[in-house]
């Protein structure tokens, strides 16, 4: 924070790290009355507010760099249609890109979740 209001005063500061400043002045005074946060759920965050959870908020999916509100909205509305069974239905029924369905992944947001939905003749027997 204190790199960004520096660059703020000197009229460097992009408007990603004016907004980021914002973001996490919001966090400091969560912190200050107590709450946790707690990560992204795929079936729980809301497309653009946190969501209280006991003394834990719940980020957006706009809290996901790169994830934008179109695309968290058709998210949300795509898991109402049902649970997601692979990555490859989440990018098309949710609108995700590759990009951020491997950094859902990588954040441990997908849990176990295969890469497609075709089994395999052999899972049967194995």
């Amino acid at each position: 924070m204190e790199e960004i209001a520096e660059k703020r005063k000197n009229n460097e500061a992009s408007n990603v790290e004016i907004d980021l400043y914002t973001t996490l002045e919001i966090v400091n005074e969560m912190w200050e009355r107590g709450f946790k946060f707690g990560k992204l759920d795929l079936y729980r965050s809301d497309a653009t507010e946190f969501i209280i959870d006991g003394d834990t908020l719940i980020p957006p999916f706009v809290a996901m760099d790169g994830l934008g509100e179109n695309v968290a909205k058709q998210l949300v509305r795509a898991r109402e249609e049902g649970e997601f069974l692979s990555k490859t239905e989440l990018r098309k029924r949710g609108g995700l890109s590759s990009t951020l369905v491997e950094k859902m992944d990588e954040m441990g947001i997908l849990g176990n979740m295969p890469e497609d939905n075709q089994l395999s003749l052999f899972d049967e027997f194995f």
